[in-house]
This record gives structure tokens, sequence and C-alpha cells, in this order.
């Protein structure tokens, strides 16, 4: 298997785990007792909050450490908050603190897996594709989740974590044998 479908696979197994977990949250804010639209507003700000105040001060700090321990470390992190969301699912305040936590890591892995990205994918054709992919994955998403939580209840966002511990070994994978050097990012 080639370095390219391996990253495809990953991307859309990861793809589609962090949009399960998004959708999981909403479910279950809805469920709740409150029926309040402020923690489901609180979902999508805390998706946008990382790149809008932490931007430029992440991609110093990750410049200061070995990218490709960075990447994994945060793919580690990640399984640890969603699992900290799962236990705590039925604690609104304390799951939207794990959740702010990943999204701030999904901010440095999406700064990191792009450059990757850029390195492995260099036809415009599979960057369509991809984009594609995101865009079919977004809309059947919130299908996907309804249909799981109905059976598995949210055990469904263990899909995530899943999907984080695949993308550890996957990233070093592809690093390894492509010899691809995550060297200093341009800070913009």
């Amino acid at each position: 298997m080639t370095s390219k479908q391996v990253y495809y696979y990953r991307y859309i197994f990861s793809k589609l785990g962090n949009k399960l977990t998004s959708f999981v949250l909403i479910f279950s804010l809805i469920d709740s007792k409150t029926l309040s639209i402020g923690p489901i507003i609180s979902i999508f700000l805390f998706s946008l909050i990382p790149s809008i105040i932490f931007g430029n001060k992440i991609k110093s700090y990750i410049n200061k450490y070995n990218n490709l321990n960075v990447i994994i470390f945060n793919e580690a992190m990640c399984i640890l908050y969603l699992l900290g969301i799962y236990f705590f699912i039925n604690k609104n305040m304390i799951m939207l603190i794990f959740y702010f936590l990943i999204c701030l890591s999904y901010f440095i892995n999406q700064i990191l897996d792009d450059y990757i990205f850029t390195k492995i994918i260099t036809d415009e054709k599979e960057y369509e594709t991809l984009s594609k992919i995101d865009t079919i994955l977004s809309i059947i998403a919130p299908a996907i989740v309804g249909i799981f939580i109905k059976y598995f209840g949210y055990k469904i966002i263990l899909i995530d974590c899943f999907s984080f511990f695949i993308s550890i070994f996957v990233y070093y994978f592809i690093i390894k044998k492509n010899n691809i050097y995550l060297e200093k990012l341009e800070v913009s």
C-alpha cells in the first residue's frame, strides 16, 4: 500500500470520526433536560476559538519542538480528551471543557497535517477528491450519528478515539517511509 492510499484511508476515517464527535455532542446536549441553545452554540464556538485566539502563538510554540512528536502527542491527547467527553457526556460544563481542549488539539494537528498533506498529495485532482470526500462526510455524518446513537448510545464517540489511534501509526508510517522532515512552519 502506498503512502497516498494510507493517507486517504486515514483522512476518511479521521474526518468521519471528528464529524461524529461533533454531532454526538450536539445530540447529547439536545437530549439534556434544559434544551438550552447555549451549550449547542458553545460546540460551534469552541471549534473556532483556538484558531482565532491562539493562531500564531500555536505556530511559534510548535516550532520549538520536533513536529512529529507534537503531532503524535496531540493525537494521543485527543484520545484522552475524547474519553473525558465520553465519561462526562451528561455533565455539560465538564464535557465542554474537554471539547475545548480537543478543539485546541485539532487545530494544532490541522496545522501539521496540512504540512504533511502538501508533501504527499501534490496533484490538484487528488486534492479535489479529498475535498469532495470531506463534503460527503459532512452530509452523511448526522444521519450516521442518529442511527448509531439509537443502537449504541454515546459509545459511538469511541470511533473517534480509534481514529486518533490509527492516525498515530499512519503519521509515523508516512513520515518514516517518505523521509518527510517536518521542518519549521512559517508563522504568518
